[in-house]
């Protein structure tokens, strides 16, 4: 038995055991022990002082041991024990009565009042305190002694709250007095240390006298002079030797000093935070004492109040009492005047009544019960069904089963996600289904589809470490519809360091080695689409928009709620004004258009004209009341279509209309598709209910008194006119859900297109432009020499599509560029080559490190590195006086771009000599505007300088 149980146990002993016992406090702690010890539980409460305590807790206090200990309501239901009626306190003699206490009754005899009498405290003053106790309750609204129930509560807890006060200001007083006896005793031990010692111990001092062995003198007793010096020596002996033992004396003198001013110290430090704590215990309790005497001073208040109450509450209980004879002589009479058939009716309405109430009364019982967990609905259906002879609740209808591929889910996925987020991003994604998908990804222009991968891949590739963050804004400086799937290629080689691109997806990756964007599959599409919207969702770009969205939804909500209460109100008092009107809305309308005339207002007399003037003006009203009622109902519809626009602003996951009892989850609109409610189990089972008649089915096989079920059939309500709408104007088949047709038989067009990789070239050509207008503005030359021949350089490069001469364009314009800076890349050796590829070791071993660090990931280091990896942009600010930093980047960069095989890495290089020079060209249009700039001031000086001449 856990130690929780034993105390349980031991609790419900006591209570059982006290419950009833007459007799003394000491008696029936004793008994509740033996009742603790017959259960086993005897470690629970192993002290009798425990027992008293929970004894004196759990019952009513009590006067006198004749009194019955009597426990709490509280006990008493739990326990189930038979409820007793606490004994009235005994009365106090006639002598013991305060002059100020008595009061007058019928008869003419003195009484105390029974609140002021039967409760004492102790004195404010620190008297003893009195057994107290609260007057008990009976069923009729008093207590035994005749003090209200209301009166009686607050006399309880007022007589408690005034001892626990009371006790609280003993303690603090006692506390008080402690502290100033220890502030008393360490102040008399500071005394005694203060003052200078009387005698000295001087029983360790050595000996300072001349021996008189040492004052004999020794030598010639005739040579003079020698006694002389001896007597001299003598003597200067005895002044050193006193001199020390003087200073001998003070030292110690000095150290006994020392020694009473460091205890003196502690002392001191003893003694004043004695001072600060008998200040403090001072404080509190005359802060104790206070409280103490506003307690007794309120408690007296309430004696009197609760006296007060029980003479008006005799007074009209006796009037009462008349009022309850006169009314039971006035039914007797009825009765007696009544007859067999009035009194049949009366029965009859008197038992429809009681169906009635009965009626009622279940139905408030079912409305606390429901709505319940719809699990353990299904299992109190079914006992409740066998009881009352009837069915249990029929099963969820299942709609149309719907066989759904993993490259299907997948791209529905992919659509959920371009739809909540599409418009985050840049350039935007417009809202898609999964039919414009699978069109999207059979196109041979594959525009759109660029544009998908543009997008998430501006987003995806913040997620990687900030190691490489100078690689990450060369990527999203550089990315445009012809540099993607190289950059692709390049995110998932450093996302395969860390072990976090799955095979199928790498493999995909790889083959673009090979192959081209276009010759892809629209499953391999598929695979990398959705790669890259999971790691959208990895990024902080993302998670900051999520946030975002999360924030402003709790914001709209509470705003909602505002509005929902304001609507609420209105109905409320839009009722209650309909109530207060007898007319008709029709009626209304009629009284206004056709008023009376004066001939027929000469016919009535007074007060049918004031009658017929005031259903006039009561018309007049309610017309006034329904146009602004219209108003109000159409304001709610803005305002539902607003919250339905900003509901598809701010979602952050897939709508889902709700759960069944079965946990399947139904969507309206999953992919933007509304040509049926899309169900799922649990068991990744796929349903669809196309139809009017489905949707019927499954409404009424929802079981509304559950939790899931109920929240499901008000949303489908809500939406329903929107879903039977579509169903009537869209519909659904299997054919075109899933097009058999594909726009890739026409192989010939395809391999054309394909091959020649339009977008890829657009960027080639767009990016050399952007050099050359660059080149022209800083006056550079030509590749035939002049520097007017940029534009039939241009020209040329519009009309080239031939991999090799585009080559061979790029290189044109890297040479004019490199010819253009400043200063020439300095040369390099094989040993800084293998120094970046050290650099390059280091960084990836610390993303390793970083990983390893946050998770359990399998982090996989290659020997070998692309060309991209061994010219990544450093750290520090890069040179503004050249595109490259050294002889070896640029023949990296040159030897990748004249090896490549296909159009995207050279578009790839394209935009990256674009991001490479424009430091430079900006350096050089900073010169340029500067040197414009001082030549005009020269020309202002000038100026200036003749007009002084």
């Amino acid at each position: 038995m856990t130690d929780a149980r034993a105390l349980g146990v031991a609790q419900e002993a006591v209570v059982r055991s006290v419950h009833g016992l007459k007799g003394s406090l000491a008696d029936a702690v004793e008994r509740a022990g033996r009742a603790v010890r017959a259960r086993g539980v005897a470690n629970a409460m192993p002290t009798a002082r425990e027992v008293r305590e929970y004894v004196m807790m759990v019952t009513y206090p009590r006067t006198s041991d004749e009194e019955v200990l009597v426990a709490r309501p509280g006990f008493q239901m739990t326990y189930g024990l038979t409820p007793l009626k606490r004994e009235t306190p005994v009365e106090q003699s006639v002598a013991k009565k305060r002059a100020n206490g008595k009061m007058k009754v019928d008869d003419g005899e003195e009484a105390k009042p029974a609140a002021s009498m039967t409760l004492s405290v102790m004195s404010v003053d620190g008297g003893r305190r009195g057994e107290a106790s609260a007057p008990p309750r009976v069923a009729n609204g008093q207590a035994a002694n005749g003090i209200p129930c209301v009166y009686s509560e607050r006399l309880e807890a007022a007589l408690e709250k005034t001892l626990k006060s009371a006790e609280w200001a003993e303690e603090e007083q006692s506390k008080l007095e402690e502290l100033t006896r220890k502030l008393d005793d360490a102040e008399e031990r500071l005394e005694m240390k203060k003052k200078p010692t009387k005698k000295m111990d001087l029983s360790d001092m050595p000996d300072f006298t001349l021996s008189e062995k040492a004052q004999v003198f020794k030598g010639n007793a005739n040579d003079r002079k020698e006694l002389l010096n001896h007597r001299k020596w003598v003597e200067q002996e005895i002044t050193r030797l006193n001199a020390a033992k003087a200073e001998w004396i003070a030292d110690r003198r000095a150290r006994a000093r020392n020694k009473a001013k460091r205890q003196s110290s502690g002392l001191w430090a003893e003694v004043k935070k004695l001072k600060r704590e008998v200040a403090e215990a001072r404080s509190a309790a005359s802060k104790a004492l206070a409280q103490a005497s506003a307690d007794a001073q309120q408690l007296d208040t309430l004696r009197s109040r609760a006296a007060t109450a029980q003479q008006r509450q005799a007074e009209a209980e006796s009037r009462r009492k008349e009022k309850q004879a006169l009314r039971e002589k006035q039914k007797n009479e009825r009765l007696a005047k009544r007859t067999q058939e009035q009194i049949e009716r009366d029965e009859r309405k008197a038992r429809e009544k009681e169906l009635r109430l009965q009626e009622i009364a279940r139905k408030k019982e079912e409305a606390t019960r429901y709505p319940m967990e719809d699990e353990a609905l299904i299992a109190y259906d079914a006992v409740e069904a066998k009881e009352q002879g009837r069915d249990p609740w029929p099963p969820v209808a299942s709609g149309v089963a719907w066989n759904v591929s993993v490259n299907d889910v997948s791209q529905i996925e992919i659509c959920e996600f371009c739809n909540t987020f599409g418009t985050f991003m840049t350039p935007k994604i417009e809202c898609i289904d999964t039919q414009r998908l699978r069109e999207v990804l059979d196109d041979h222009t594959a525009k759109q589809l660029s544009a998908m991968y543009e997008s998430l891949l501006r987003v995806a590739v913040t997620s990687v470490s900030s190691l490489y963050k100078n690689l990450v804004e060369l990527w999203v400086r550089g990315l445009d519809s012809g540099t993607y799937p190289e950059i692709i290629r390049q995110y998932a080689k450093v996302k395969s360091r860390i072990g976090i691109v799955d095979e199928k997806t790498m493999l995909v990756v790889d083959s673009l080695k090979d192959k081209v964007i276009g010759e892809l599959t629209a499953e391999e599409h598929t695979t990398l689409l959705l790669w890259l919207c999971a790691e959208c969702l990895e990024s902080q770009v993302l998670n900051q928009e999520v946030d975002r969205r999360l924030s402003e939804s709790t914001s709209l909500r509470k705003k909602r709620q505002r509005e929902d209460a304001q609507a609420t109100e209105y109905d409320k008092e839009y009722k209650k004004s309909l109530a207060d009107v007898s007319l008709d809305l029709n009626e209304a309308r009629e009284l206004v258009q056709h008023e009376c005339t004066e001939q027929s207002m000469e016919n009535q007399d007074a007060e049918e004209a004031q009658s017929v003037e005031e259903k006039k003006q009561e018309a007049k009203m309610l017309i006034e009341l329904e146009e602004k009622h219209i108003l109000e109902q159409e304001r709610r519809a803005e305002i539902e279509n607003e919250r339905k626009q900003q509901n598809s602003q701010i979602r952050v996951r897939a709508a889902c209309l709700g759960q069944d009892r079965n946990c399947t989850r139904y969507y309206w609109k999953l992919a933007n598709d509304q040509s049926a409610v899309i169900a799922c189990s649990r068991d990744g089972t796929w349903s669809k209910f196309e139809t009017v008649d489905q949707l019927n089915a499954l409404e009424k096989s929802l079981n509304e008194k559950g939790i899931r079920e109920r929240r499901l059939a008000k949303n489908i309500r809500d939406s329903r006119d929107e879903i039977v709408a579509t169903f009537q104007h869209v519909k659904f088949e299997q054919d075109l859900m899933f097009p058999k047709t594909n726009l890739r038989l026409n192989s010939e067009a395809w391999t054309a297109l394909a091959l020649r990789e339009t977008l890829a070239t657009e960027s080639i050509r767009h990016n050399l432009s952007q050099l050359a207008r660059d080149l022209l503005d800083n006056d550079a030359l030509a590749p035939d020499g002049t520097s007017r021949g940029w534009s039939l350089w241009l020209r040329d490069v519009n009309r080239e599509e031939r991999l090799s001469e585009l080559i061979r364009f790029l290189f044109q314009v890297e040479e004019a560029i490199v010819n253009l800076s400043p200063s020439a890349p300095k040369k390099t050796t094989r040993e800084d080559g293998d120094a970046a590829g050290a650099v390059i070791e280091r960084a990836i071993a610390q993303v390793r490190q970083a990983i390893m660090g946050e998770g359990n990931f399998n982090v996989q280091l290659e020997s070998d590195y692309d060309w991209w990896e061994l010219i990544i942009p450093s750290d520090g600010a890069r040179k503004r006086s050249g595109v490259w930093n050294s002889q070896h980047e640029r023949s990296i960069w040159r030897d990748a771009i004249e090896v490549a095989t296909n159009y995207t890495r050279v578009a790839y290089g394209t935009a990256m000599l674009v991001v490479y020079s424009r430091d430079l060209f900006e350096s050089m249009r900073s010169k340029h505007t500067r040197s414009i700039r001082d030549a005009s001031r020269h020309i202002d000086y000038a100026a200036t300088a003749r007009g002084y001449d």
